[in-house]
């Protein structure tokens, strides 16, 4: 279907295209303007999607919005926050950390190959 809701009376849109009404409809659930390519004809549908996706980059959106706007848990977890404040060793966890990056920068020559270890030789 082509026409487009302005208010009580229905107009086409300018570009008629098949891909643009799927992308317009797209474009108006994630909130970004779909003027771009309904207002002009010469629009290929690649351009439309390089402005669309530059559109949906350049939106600014809290992260951790979406976690804490549905997971009660969150921000509630007493078993999380005891745990963070009593029992977790940073200094641990940083030695860990240490010791693996030491661990995999010393295997660096060997590479799995279908669950079995064998040697790839680099020459520097």
């Amino acid at each position: 279907m082509f026409l487009v809701d302005e208010g009580k009376k229905l107009a086409k849109p300018y570009n008629r295209q098949g891909w643009v009404v799927p992308l317009k409809n797209i474009c108006e659930k994630v909130g970004i303007s779909s003027n771009f390519f309904t207002d002009n004809r010469g629009v290929t549908i690649q351009e439309a999607r390089v402005q669309v996706l530059r559109s949906r980059l350049e939106m600014t959106s809290d992260a951790s919005s979406w976690l804490t706007d549905h997971d009660s848990l969150v921000s509630r977890n007493t078993e999380l926050t005891s745990y963070l404040a009593t029992e977790l060793d940073p200094r641990a966890l940083q030695t860990r950390l240490a010791l693996y990056n030491e661990q995999t920068h010393a295997d660096r020559d060997r590479i799995r190959v279908a669950g079995k270890c064998r040697l790839y030789f680099t020459f520097a």
